[in-house]
């Protein structure tokens, strides 16, 4: 999926503050930008809430040792890696809707089926499929919001979603 082209090596005129101004001005009116922001940011507490869970589930409920502990970071770290090799062979999507919706559907019933597990294998392969969940997610978010942001304003509208994701993560 290619993103629309736009101007490239010229600065846009006025002061840094006026620019950031006119960026959420430009965010305020474009509401498919507005509610893109609004569900990649937020859906980043959802994801990234998974983080604190593991080390609680591997110590408290599945009583790991640190090789299986390890084991469980590298499971979802094979989900991910095995879904970026997934979408460089296609080359992304051409419906990124579809594919956020079809990460949903896959690390929702993966996150709930995990807090409720209490058997180490069937933590990893969950884990695993929360892994191959999060890239098609952000690459899909990511690039819907480039494509329906404007040229002239995708760098401050991508940095409004760098930092407000981090600051909430």
């Amino acid at each position: 999926v290619r993103l629309p082209g736009g101007r490239t090596g010229s600065a846009a005129p006025g002061s840094a503050i006026r620019q950031i101004g006119d960026g959420f001005r430009y965010m305020q009116r474009t509401l498919v930008v507005l509610w893109l922001l609004f569900l990649l940011t937020f859906s980043v507490i959802f994801f990234g809430m998974l983080m604190p869970l593991i080390p609680a589930m591997a110590s408290e409920v599945l009583d790991t040792s640190a090789v299986q502990f390890g084991w469980m970071w590298g499971a979802m770290s094979i989900g991910q890696a095995s879904s970026a090799a997934l979408l460089i062979s296609l080359g992304g999507f051409k419906r990124n809707g579809v594919a956020m919706v079809g990460a949903a559907s896959i690390y929702s019933p993966c996150l709930v089926l995990f807090g409720l597990t209490d058997t180490y294998w069937i933590a990893i392969v969950l884990l695993v499929g929360m892994g191959l969940a999060f890239p098609l997610w952000i690459a899909g978010g990511m690039t819907l919001l480039q494509n329906f942001t404007a040229a002239e304003y995708r760098g401050r509208v991508m940095a409004v979603f760098a930092i407000s994701s981090q600051s909430i993560a």
